[in-house]
C-alpha cells in the first residue's frame, strides 16, 4: 500500500507515453489526459488520508536500504500540494480543450502538460536532493515545451528570459546539491539534515545556505529576479499561463520552506533581515508593476510576484504559525490566480484582446462571469471570510507577535494597493460600458465556477482548514518527526 506515494508520478509519466504514441486527435489526447489526472486525484486523496492516519509515510524504491535508495515522502505540507496541483491540472485539461487549437495539440500539447504535472508531483514528493533536481528538470522541460509550443513570435521573445534564468538557476541549485553531499556524504534529504547538525562550520553552511536560497528564488520570481515572469506568461495560451501561475514558483516555493525547515533552521535566523527586506520589495515592487499595467493577464502576472512576497514573509518569520501562513497562502494563491488567469482567458476569447481599453461591460453581457471575479478578487486582495483573508490573517499575527511590524505594515499596504489594481480589472472590462459583446461563452465557463466554489473552502469550513495548517506548520517546526520517518525505513529494510 506505501507504494501509492510514487502513484501520482507513474500516472502522469504513463499517460505523457501513451500521450506520445498515440493519435494526435485531439479528443483522444484530452481523453487520455483527463483520465489521468482523475486518476492522480484519487490516489492522491488516498495518500492524505494515510497521512491523516500516521502523520508521515515514506518509501524507498527498488529496495535499497536508506539512505542509499531513492526516497518519497508524505506528509501533511506535501500532500496537499500534490492533490491540489493535481486538481488544478484537471481544471485546465477540462479548460484546454476549448482554449488549446488542434496544431498544439498535434505538437505534443497534453503530453507536455502531463510530464510538467509529474516534474511537480515528483518534486514535491522527493526525499532526496538529486531526485528533486531531476524532476525539477522534468518540470521545466515540460514548462519550456509548452511555453514554446506554437512557435509564434511573441511567445519566443517572452520565453528566452525564461529559459536562461532558469537553466542559471538550476545550474546554481546543483552546485548548492554538489556542495552538501561534499560535506554530508549523502543525498538523503533526513540524513543531510542529521549530519547537519554534527557540523559546526557555520559559515560554510550559511554559505550552501544562500546557495539555495538563491536557486529557488529565481525559480520563484522573487526580487531582484522577477523580471523573467511578466515578460514571458502571458505570451503562452491562458491554459498554459494559468497552470504555470499555480505550479511553477509555489513548487518553488514550497521546496525552499522545505529545505531551510528541514536544513538551514539555525542559518535562517543569521539572513532573518535580509529575507524580510526582500519579501517586503517582492510584495511592493510586484503590486506596483501590476497597477502600472494595462493587460489583463500582464496585472495578473505581476501580482504573482507580489504575493511571492507573503510567502516569503512567513519563512522569514520562522515560527510554526508563520509557517502555517505561508503554506495556507500557497494553497490560497494556487487556487485564486488559476481562477483569475482562466477568467482572463474567457475575456480575451469575447473581445479578441487582454488589452483593458479594448475590453468592457462584461457585467451586463456575462453578469456570472463578473460574480466569479469579484469573489476572486476580493480573495486575492483578503477581504473576509475568503481564503485570502484567513492566510493574512496568520501571518499578520506571527508578524506581531514577533515583533515585525514594519513587513506587516507592508503588507496590509500592498493589500489596498492589490485591490485598487483588481478594481481597475472591474472598471475597464466589467463596468466600462465603451465596448459591448453577447457573444455566448459555452462550456468553457463551467471549470471555473467548479475552481471559484472550491476556492471558498477556507471560508466555508474555516477550523478545520486552519487546524490542518497549524498542524503543517508544527510539523515544519520539528524536522525530527521527518528524520525518523525516513530512517525508520532502515529498520523495516533489515
Amino acid at each position: 500500500m506505501i507504494f501509492i506515494i510514487i502513484s501520482p508520478i507513474i500516472v502522469f509519466i504513463s499517460a505523457a507515453a501513451l500521450g506520445m504514441i498515440s493519435s494526435g486527435r485531439k479528443y483522444i489526447q484530452f481523453c487520455i489526459a483527463s483520465v489521468a489526472s482523475l486518476m492522480a486525484i484519487l490516489s492522491s486523496s488516498i495518500i492524505l488520508s494515510l497521512v491523516l492516519k500516521q502523520n508521515i509515510i515514506a518509501m524507498t524504491v527498488g529496495s535499497w536500504m536508506t539512505p542509499y535508495g531513492i526516497t518519497f515522502v508524505a506528509d501533511r505540507f506535501s500532500t496537499i500540494m500534490i492533490l491540489l496541483s493535481n486538481f488544478i491540472g484537471f481544471i485546465c485539461i477540462i479548460y484546454s480543450y476549448f482554449d488549446i487549437d488542434d496544431n498544439r495539440v498535434r505538437h505534443g500539447f497534453y503530453p507536455m502538460l502531463l510530464a510538467l504535472l509529474a516534474g511537480a508531483n515528483g518534486a514535491i514528493l522527493a526525499g532526496d536532493l538529486f531526485n528533486l533536481y531531476v524532476w525539477f528538470e522534468v518540470l521545466l522541460i515540460g514548462a519550456f515545451s509548452l511555453l514554446t509550443l506554437g512557435n509564434e513570435r511573441k511567445q519566443l521573445k517572452g520565453s528566452l528570459p525564461y529559459v536562461f534564468i532558469n537553466l542559471f538557476a538550476s545550474t546554481m541549485m546543483l552546485l548548492s546539491v554538489g556542495a552538501l553531499y561534499g560535506v554530508t556524504g549523502s543525498l538523503n534529504m533526513a540524513e543531510i539534515s542529521s549530519q547537519l547538525d554534527l557540523i559546526s562550520e557555520i559559515p560554510f553552511r550559511l554559505t550552501i545556505a544562500i546557495l539555495f536560497f538563491l536557486s529557488f528564488a529565481i525559480k520563484a520570481s522573487i526580487v531582484p529576479f522577477f523580471f523573467w515572469l511578466p515578460v514571458s506568461y502571458h505570451t503562452a495560451p491562458v491554459t498554459v499561463t494559468a497552470l504555470f501561475s499555480a505550479l511553477l514558483t509555489k513548487v518553488s516555493i514550497y521546496c525552499l520552506i522545505r529545505i531551510f525547515s528541514l536544513f538551514f533552521y539555525i542559518e535562517i535566523m543569521e539572513i532573518k533581515t535580509i529575507l524580510l527586506i526582500t519579501a517586503g520589495l517582492t510584495m511592493v515592487i510586484g503590486v506596483f508593476g501590476a497597477a502600472g499595467q494595462s493587460d489583463f493577464r500582464r496585472i495578473l502576472s505581476f501580482h504573482i510576484v507580489s504575493q511571492i512576497g507573503y510567502m516569503v514573509m512567513g519563512l522569514a518569520i520562522f515560527t510554526a504559525y508563520s509557517l502555517a501562513g505561508a503554506a495556507l497562502f500557497i494553497i490560497h494563491n494556487m487556487l485564486i490566480k488559476t481562477t483569475l488567469f482562466l477568467i482572463s482567458g474567457i475575456a480575451e476569447r469575447i473581445f479578441d484582446s487582454g488589452l483593458l481599453k479594448q475590453q468592457g461591460n462584461l457585467y451586463r453581457s456575462h453578469p456570472m462571469l463578473a460574480v466569479v471575479f469579484l469573489m476572486s478578487a476580493f480573495s486575492l486582495t483578503g477581504l473576509p471570510p475568503l481564503s485570502g483573508f484567513w492566510g493574512k490573517l496568520i501571518l499578520t499575527q506571527a508578524g506581531l507577535r514577533t515583533g515585525q511590524g514594519i513587513v506587516v505594515g507592508v503588507s496590509l499596504f500592498v493589500s489596498v494597493i492589490t485591490l485598487f489594481s483588481m478594481t481597475k480589472i472591474w472598471i475597464h472590462s466589467f463596468w466600462s460600458s465603451e465596448q459591448q459583446s453577447n457573444e455566448v461563452i459555452g462550456a468553457i465557463i463551467y471549470p471555473v465556477y467548479f475552481l471559484c466554489f472550491i476556492s471558498f473552502a477556507p471560508a466555508l469550513f474555516p477550523g478545520l482548514i486552519l487546524e490542518y495548517f497549524l498542524a503543517i506548520g508544527e510539523d515544519l517546526m520539528q524536522p525530527s518527526l521527518y528524520r525518523d520517518a525516513v530512517h525508520s525505513l532502515r529498520e523495516v529494510s533489515r
